[in-house]
């Protein structure tokens, strides 16, 4: 099936995301920690440098934001609990991003056409959404606006703030492109004099469209049985300030008809949101494995300094083979490092990881 990577930059989308991002304190930081402990190997040291270097480019660039401007927080304040990653700009970006128009005002114009005309033409949004807001021609519709985005599953406040936008698309998109522009000149800038970065995150999809098709691939990312979409051609849009966002679905311009599939910067071909879906299970699993006693006490030993299995039984009057069920069970969740000397085991808390962890711990209760 042909595929097309686009190399460009997409000013508005990634803008959009930086932003959200620091408006609601979504870190790289913290995806690649996340990353560390559900995908362990697959999370290379490319991956870790390229989400690093990100962080840095948002932090210097959002220097000088106002986090309390209430313009930023219209547009980019999260809706509500239940969906984390949805904003006012980032539904207007995203669901109808514009395939062909890669700068800022560009873009931010073919949405209003595109929005405009499909309302003309009879669309409606469809109440089945989440991440991104859905057009649909099928018949019960609401008439009126105001019904179909009041049958959105959002809260009632961020509903009224949406309304206000779509009912006054150009308006609302002048509004965000004014106030994106420093930013988006700034962001622009800084990824095109770092080449790496496209090329480190072209490369490594590249490497994996070799072997499976871009769709196939979505399919697996997204935990689909089937996935919809054309048979015709499929463009690929990496995305560098959005971290962990994927997302695949059909699309047209005044040519052709084609799929879009959406890559965050911070995606892998297995960070199928499966697994994603069972973070919650796998920090259970891991809070449930060190709140054992014995395990704890161990930590707090190896922290200190190395030592190995028997020196460790002995000191804690266990038995040998007990203790090397527990230091199996606590180097699996990489919170110990290994050594091999003179065919003997060594072990140590692995201090980074278990502060790593406790930070996720808060930041997915918080978020």
């Amino acid at each position: 099936m042909e595929y097309e990577i686009i190399r460009q930059p997409y000013m508005l989308q990634e803008t959009v995301a930086m932003l959200f991002n620091f408006t609601n304190g979504v870190s790289f930081k913290d995806i690649i920690t996340r990353k560390k402990f559900f995908l362990g190997n697959e999370v290379t040291d490319e991956i870790i440098r390229r989400m690093e270097r990100l962080q840095q480019l948002m932090e210097e660039i959002c220097a000088e934001v106002n986090p309390a401007d209430p313009q930023l927080r219209w547009f980019f304040e999260r809706a509500d609990a239940n969906h984390p990653g949805v904003s006012v700009a980032q539904l207007l970006a995203f669901s109808f991003c514009r395939i062909g128009y890669p700068g800022l005002r560009e873009n931010a114009a073919g949405i209003c056409r595109f929005w405009n005309e499909s309302v003309q033409s009879g669309s409606w949004l469809s109440p089945h959404c989440g991440d991104t807001l859905l057009l649909t021609k099928d018949e019960g519709a609401p008439e009126d606006l105001f019904d179909q985005v009041f049958a959105l599953p959002y809260a009632r406040e961020f509903q009224i703030r949406l309304y206000r936008a779509l009912r006054h698309v150009d308006r609302t998109m002048e509004e965000l492109v004014t106030f994106l522009e420093p930013f988006a000149e700034k962001l622009e800038e800084r990824l095109l004099s770092e080449p790496w970065l496209q090329s480190d995150l072209v490369g490594y999809w590249q490497e994996i469209f070799e072997k499976t098709p871009p769709r196939e691939v979505a399919k697996e990312i997204l935990g689909y049985e089937t996935i919809p979409g054309h048979s015709g051609k499929t463009y690929v849009l990496p995305m560098f300030m959005n971290g962990s966002f994927v997302a695949f679905g059909e699309d047209q311009n005044d040519h052709e008809q084609f799929n879009l599939l959406i890559l965050g910067s911070g995606a892998t071909a297995g960070s199928h949101l499966r697994q994603q879906s069972s973070i919650l299970d796998g920090l259970s699993s891991i809070l449930k494995a060190i709140s054992d006693r014995r395990r704890l006490e161990i930590l707090c030993r190896l922290s200190h300094g190395r030592s190995y299995c028997y020196e460790l039984a002995e000191a804690m009057g266990i038995d040998a083979s007990n203790m090397s069920r527990h230091l199996a069970q606590l180097n699996q969740y990489g919170l110990l490092h290994q050594e091999r000397e003179h065919m003997i085991n060594y072990y140590e808390t692995n201090k980074d990881a278990l502060l790593d962890f406790l930070q996720l711990v808060g930041t997915t209760i918080m978020s």
